[in-house]
């Protein structure tokens, strides 16, 4: 899923959706083709979104609820901070160990 053509007003929960079957492919299928999608969900945490802006919010260690219209909504709800924690932990488990 190309990082950039998320939907606007992306919420919380569906945030973690792509990083469990990026992940969970990669480890059936040992396909590398899976890992780019968990690198493209990863960086949309970290800017490279619709918004061209940081989900994480580096003060608090928290998440941005998604994104809206113009910029991200500022609430930071559990269930995305959970999101992102559990993408970068499969990133690092998947990606960095390459």
């Amino acid at each position: 899923m190309p990082c950039r053509s998320l939907e606007y007003r992306l919420r919380r929960g569906r945030c973690g959706r792509p990083t469990l079957l990026h992940s969970g492919s990669y480890g059936v299928t040992g396909e590398t083709r899976w890992l780019i999608g968990l690198d493209r969900a990863q960086a949309w945490f970290l800017g490279d979104n619709d918004s061209v802006m940081p989900l994480l919010d580096t003060n608090t260690g928290g998440c941005c609820d998604g994104l809206e219209l113009h910029g991200r909504n500022i609430n930071q709800g559990a269930e995305t901070t959970l999101a992102l924690l559990s993408t970068a932990q499969h990133a690092r488990r998947l990606l960095v160990a390459r």
